[in-house]
């Protein structure tokens, strides 16, 4: 997947998304920069660039209806935290999943 078609499909996901929340909570605003943050680590650097870049006008402002309660380096600051925290749960699996097939290997098989 582009980038570019990243942004669309988030950009048509999140479409009126506060209308239905509540526009005012704050909270919730830094959730879906979280949320969409989490998936960076899934494109290279340029393309990295390229969505914390566009993000803020194609995804979030359309999503508040033109009306945002975080201004674009809050929103990017906590996109970055979102990838951080997605990039943690991926190595935690990871090495569970590595622990896991250490029980498997003497049965020659593995478990993922």
């Amino acid at each position: 997947m582009t980038a570019k078609y990243y942004l669309q499909l988030m950009s048509n996901a999140c479409n009126g998304w506060f209308v239905r929340i509540g526009r005012n909570d704050r909270e919730e605003h830094l959730r879906l920069a979280r949320e969409v943050g989490g998936s960076l680590s899934e494109f290279n650097t340029k393309e990295q660039k390229e969505i914390l870049s566009s993000s803020y006008g194609m995804i979030y402002i359309k999503a508040c209806l033109l009306k945002p309660v975080l201004d674009a380096k809050e929103w990017v600051a906590e996109m970055l935290v979102g990838q951080k925290q997605y990039d943690k749960v991926c190595e935690r699996q990871t090495a569970m999943r590595d622990a896991l097939n250490l029980f498997a290997k003497p049965a020659g098989r593995e478990l993922w």
